[in-house]
């Protein structure tokens, strides 16, 4: 899902970064990626280090950030066909 997203950020980038940068579309697009990246990783980074075995609790924090990061993108594709 990540990897899927930085490719997205990348390519969409390169192909058309100068008519989407001035949006609101845009910014708002942005600060829900960098919101929901950042407390996916807040929330993941501890059990990275953990050598013992980890529950489906341990993931469910994080679940929801990647529930975000998915809407927000979803909403931006449905945006750009418009």
């Amino acid at each position: 899902m990540m990897v899927s997203i930085c490719w997205y950020e990348i390519e969409f980038n390169l192909t058309s970064f100068c008519s989407l940068q001035q949006t609101d579309e845009w910014a708002r697009f942005y600060f829900v990626m960098e919101f929901a990246f950042a407390g996916y990783c807040i929330n993941m980074l501890p059990y990275f280090c953990m050598e013992r075995t980890l529950f489906l609790h341990h993931y469910m924090p994080a679940l929801l950030f990647k529930i975000i990061l998915l809407t927000g993108l979803t909403e931006h594709l449905q945006y750009l066909a418009r």
